[in-house]
């Protein structure tokens, strides 16, 4: 894991696609990117740490490019925050360790129930505006949890892994998918049409998609809402794309990433944020078609993001560290704590508390007043892959190991 040759060179087969169906000009995924010269390089002062390789058969990290060219198994799912009110004032900085900050605090978790949940890995997790919870995993089904009955109240079949969810208004659930075979490890055999979103409604009784849409070259990672009539998607192809829901079509490409997008939220003032495996972060106005900020510094492929309700920004990357951004997307500190990659943060309610979801089986409680790591979840068998606080006041995380686990 982690060449820096370009494989596709080789084949004539792969040559032949990129002349009929150009790609962005892509990077290798362990190849830091310079940035712009008129852009601010952040540099943290941190040595990059080791990467350790998930075990075999697990979810892998390296995203597929033409550098890098084999299947990757990568999903990506954050929980995206809709809310465009106010700011709190709860963490007004973390730059001054003096400043006056509250100091509020949680209780220690404690695991209160664990269930197994699908065949196969699970690879992004949502909580819906039932409270119910839904799950989505390559054993190529959607279901939707009750997590105080531990019941699966309805199962989606789909065609595909499923790779990201989006609820996007009552009962309309947004899937992204991959339909490519297992054994398909070239660009070139990768078939856009294998590459769908779909509208399910969570109350019909019938097994069928709404409607399906296709327009990405690769895997979809992440889908992201951008107000109720358009949403977004990125993609392993570098692309962001803006779907007007109602119409059903695509309205606008978002280019500027030189690499995989892996992770996508929508920010408190409605514009997109995205982060690479070109090490960057982007903010957007999706409106204009518009990169209005970049954020550098990063070591390694940016996994997760979380917008806090103060607007900082916190990101996961797989040089296992966690960064704080402020308001002006200055770089704050680093959390260091994790073993292996960080996959998935969320803020804990509306306190100075992340949850923080990593490759190392672990979750980790962290203290914004004092940047500490207060408490370490550890009862995940394998990586675990998404962790969300749901409304009820319960962690929820799943897992490779297959497992939803609640956490009060």
């Amino acid at each position: 894991m982690g060449s820096n040759a370009c494989c596709g060179s080789s084949s004539d087969q792969a040559n032949k696609h990129r002349e009929t169906n150009p790609q962005p000009n892509y990077t290798s995924s362990y190849q830091k990117t310079q940035p712009n010269k008129s852009q601010k390089q952040i540099s943290t002062g941190n040595p990059p740490p080791v990467i350790t390789p998930e075990p075999e058969g697990q979810l892998i990290e390296e995203p597929i490019t033409p550098q890098n060219n084999r299947r990757a198994s990568l999903g990506s799912s954050v929980k995206m925050s809709s809310n465009s009110g106010g700011k709190i004032s709860q963490i007004s900085s973390v730059k001054n360790k003096n400043d006056n900050l509250p100091q509020s605090k949680i209780n220690q978790f404690n695991l209160v129930k664990s269930i197994p949940a699908h065949d196969k890995i699970i690879v992004c997790m949502i909580e819906l505006q039932s409270k119910l919870i839904a799950t989505g995993s390559y054993d190529k089904t959607i279901k939707i949890w009750d997590i105080n009955t531990e019941v699966c109240e309805k199962e989606i079949k789909e065609d595909g892994k499923v790779f990201s969810l989006l609820e996007f208004g009552p009962n309309m659930l947004l899937s992204a998918i991959d339909k490519t075979p297992d054994d398909v490890q070239e660009i070139s055999h990768i078939k856009p049409e294998d590459i769908i979103i779909n509208c399910w409604d969570l109350n019909a009784s019938l097994n069928k998609s709404i409607f399906s849409l296709t327009g990405h070259q690769l895997r979809v990672n992440c889908l992201a809402r951008c107000n109720d009539n358009f949403f977004a998607s990125c993609s392993n192809d570098c692309n962001i794309i803006i779907w007007d829901y109602t119409l059903r079509r695509q309205v606008n490409t978002l280019k500027g990433h030189q690499d995989c997008v892996l992770c996508m939220i929508q920010l408190n003032d409605g514009k997109l944020c995205s982060g690479s495996a070109d090490l960057t972060i982007k903010i957007w106005d999706w409106e204009k078609g518009t990169c209005v900020n970049t954020l550098t510094g990063n070591n390694h492929y940016v996994k997760c993001l979380c917008q806090l309700d103060n607007g900082y920004i916190i990101s996961g990357s797989h040089d296992n560290l966690i960064k704080i951004w402020d308001n002006n997307c200055q770089y704050l500190s680093n959390l260091n704590g994790h073993g292996r990659s960080v996959r998935s943060i969320c803020q804990i309610g509306k306190s100075n508390y992340i949850a923080s979801a990593s490759f190392d089986h672990t979750i980790k409680i962290w203290d914004l007043n004092t940047m500490q790591c207060v408490q370490t979840l550890s009862e995940h068998q394998s990586s675990v892959i998404n962790v969300i606080y749901h409304s009820d006041e319960y962690l929820i995380s799943c897992s490779n190991d297959k497992t939803i686990k609640i956490w009060k």
